[in-house]
């Protein structure tokens, strides 16, 4: 799927490359010979900033962060030196320190991210405990190497891997829950061990006791707890990093092989032939079909989130490269949660403080669907809780919780709802392995918006702080961007404000390589979208930003909207968008719009030439602009004349809704016009389509 929108209105070659490479701060700022170094240093600089900001750090770390980049503006001098003497050994052997020093820290800061908390959650403080799992008392042993690969006494095969049990009399196919002290581990009743001898003994899978104990300890006391019944074919078990290296991917950790009803499957790897895209299959217990599709992130990481809604067998298939060849199928199983309720649990002994506000980030699926992601520290499992006067929604996941798109559209947007995360400890991955009584760490009464996606073509962030919005970035060399900021805001209208002249080239686009910052006072609470644009109308930063207790997981117009394109007359086309256009000035309180026919008429010709060329442009095949377009084909127009363009492989409907979704584009929309006109052309699958507005 693609589709685009403009508008219009009133020898150290290869060390450069790698340099201006970079996504786009060491301590006093040294001085180079070569402007490449001098952005370089200033790149390098901001992308540890911007990772290293997004958590909150010990001070041991900040230290090291720090020293490596003291490390990395060394080498950089250094490399400046080498230049300057000529000296191409000297050069290649610190650009490479410098290429991996720049990774290794990275890669640290990123591994710091699964030690610490997030930016929004406090430290985790110890208190008092001692409590221990309840249940009957139970010698716990583990079985000997040599029953691998063994039948078990209900007809499975016996693995050290899988989470397993030998008990007397309690019937198979049980899942027991294993204590030791204040842990505890689940595990499927499937053999028996020699009960004239040992009839309160329970032998478990080495892998199922290492999680309650050290196998150095050979025998524990412990208690045991009966809980309900799965399927004989049932195994619990973790799918290995290298479950998908046939196709040259490595999982960036083990993942669980079972799942609760409403919990999150969550899978991040590397893929290592360096293909762009990868695809996840998903088919539920009731044959429904999942597309997941993603596109590499800048740290090579491709990442899966996924709502499984319904109990049974889940079907994976994994396919990557262009052929999406793949001869790995897997499945995950989710249970129901009765089967664990008489699990017993204890009073966590650390207290997670409070989340101060949510993260969360709207994903549009390969299908056309979207989800919504809820980030959290991986180490606990967390339950969502939203609930209304009538209705609740419940969602768990560890690293992140994800609910499809149009989850809540049964919900009123205009009520309020009840917001809860829940946070619980688990000797797992495994949700159904907590052991922990459920802490709440945030709850509050929130109002809902729809969520958008993030658009980022640049390396731009935005951020609310106190009351305030601030956008941060650089731009890359090469790119023209331009110094106006458009914000949607929470009622509809669009605001355009301008960067510092300081941030301003003197030919009035941004400055490249330089670090830029705004901060902008928020008026209104509630949802607003953040615009900075190209020369060519395509937007270097297209994102949302939230200000105040409000909710962006509500269903948008993309959601409810037809995607696929179909035989449209060009006058149903022409009505319909007059009547989406005009709703939208209504909101802003401006007046409706009339078509018209001459307006019409300009606008289709110039679709037309847009399909003809291929060519998604304001300047048409004859290097005209939209006035100009109109005097070459004889069309007298008296005023100024606005235009806003789209296209690509899906309907004009969702073209329409990006339209109004950007803030350049909706500017238009709402301006002093009287009239418009609508073009409307589908060539080879893909959509053209142009708004001509008049006075």
């Amino acid at each position: 799927m693609g589709f685009h929108f403009h508008h219009m209105k009133k020898n150290l070659f290869f060390l450069s490359l790698f340099f201006l490479s970079l996504l786009q701060g060491v301590s006093a700022t040294p001085s180079f010979s070569h402007p490449v170094l001098g952005k370089a240093y200033e790149q390098v600089n901001l992308r540890i900033e911007q990772k290293a900001s997004k958590m909150i750090l010990d001070e041991n770390s900040k230290k090291n962060v720090e020293e490596r980049k003291v490390r990395l503006g060394e080498i950089l001098v250094s490399i400046d030196t080498a230049f300057k003497k000529r000296d191409t050994a000297k050069l290649k052997e610190q650009a490479k320190l410098f290429r991996d020093g720049y990774r290794e820290t990275i890669i640290f800061i990123q591994n710091l991210k699964n030690l610490t908390v997030p930016p929004n959650l406090e430290k985790i403080q110890d208190v008092p405990g001692g409590m221990e799992i309840l249940g009957e008392s139970t010698d716990i042993t583990y079985y000997s190497d040599i029953f691998e690969g063994r039948k078990t006494s209900n007809g499975n095969l016996f693995s050290q891997e899988y989470f397993s049990a030998a008990v007397c009399e309690i019937p198979f196919n049980t899942l027991l829950q294993i204590g030791k002290g204040n842990t505890s581990v689940i595990v499927k009743t499937n053999d028996r061990p020699n009960c004239s001898r040992y009839p309160n003994v329970t032998d478990l899978s080495k892998t199922a006791f290492e999680t309650i104990g050290k196998i150095s300890s050979g025998r524990l006391q412990g208690t045991r707890n009966t809980l309900g019944v799965v399927s004989k074919n049932y195994t619990k078990e973790v799918l290995r990093t290298g479950v998908f290296s046939n196709l040259w991917i490595t999982l960036d950790s083990n993942i669980p092989n079972t799942y609760l009803k409403n919990e999150t499957f969550h899978i991040t790897w590397q893929e290592l032939l360096g293909n762009e895209y990868t695809i996840l299959y998903l088919t539920s217990p009731s044959w429904k079909s999942v597309t997941l599709g993603a596109k590499k992130l800048p740290n090579g990481q491709f990442e899966y989130s996924y709502p499984l809604e319904e109990t049974g067998v889940y079907q994976i298939v994994l396919a990557s490269g262009l052929g999406f060849n793949t001869s790995t199928f897997l499945e995950i199983t989710v249970l129901e949660d009765s089967l664990f309720s008489a699990k017993k649990l204890i009073s966590s002994v650390k207290t997670p403080e409070k989340l101060e506000k949510l993260e969360i980030e709207r994903v549009e699926l390969p299908d056309l669907t979207s989800t919504y992601f809820f980030r959290f520290s991986p180490k606990n499992l967390h339950t969502l809780t939203i609930k209304s006067d009538t209705e609740t929604f419940v969602y768990r996941g560890f690293w992140v919780i994800a609910i499809r798109g149009d989850a809540l559209k049964s919900l009123d947007i205009n009520k309020p709802v009840s917001v809860e995360v829940s946070s619980q400890e688990s000797s797992t991955s495994f949700s159904h392995d907590t052991y922990t009584l459920p802490v709440t760490i945030f709850n509050r009464t929130m109002t809902l918006a729809s969520g958008y996606k993030e658009e980022k073509n640049e390396n731009i962030t935005v951020m609310e702080e106190n009351g305030n919005l601030i956008i941060r970035g650089i731009v890359r060399e090469g790119k023209n961007v331009k110094s106006d900021i458009l914000l949607i805001l929470p009622d509809g209208s669009v605001e355009k404000y301008t960067f510092d002249a300081a941030s301003i080239d003197t030919d009035k686009y941004m400055k490249r390589g330089k670090v830029f910052e705004k901060t902008l006072s928020l008026k209104q609470t509630g949802l607003y979208l953040v615009e900075v644009n190209y020369d060519n109308g395509f937007a270097a930063y297209n994102g949302p930003l939230v200000y105040g207790d409000v909710l962006p997981v509500y269903p948008n117009d993309y959601d409810g909207t037809q995607k696929e394109i179909s035989a449209t007359d060009d006058s149903v086309v022409a009505l319909e968008s007059l009547k989406f256009v005009n709703a939208l000035r209504a909101k802003s309180g401006k007046s409706a719009l009339a078509l018209d026919d001459t307006l019409n008429s300009l606008a289709t010709i110039k679709s037309k030439d847009m399909a003809l060329h291929n060519n998604l442009s304001h300047t048409d095949s004859n290097g005209n602009k939209i006035n100009g377009t109109a005097k070459h084909n004889n069309i007298m127009i008296a005023g100024v004349i606005g235009e806003n363009i789209a296209g690509g492989n899906i309907s004009f409907k969702v073209l329409l809704i990006g339209l109004a979704n950007s803030g350049g584009h909706r500017a238009n929309m709402l301006d002093d016009w009287k009239n418009i006109g609508i073009g409307y052309v589908v060539k080879d699958g893909q959509v053209y389509y142009t708004q001509v507005f008049g006075e």
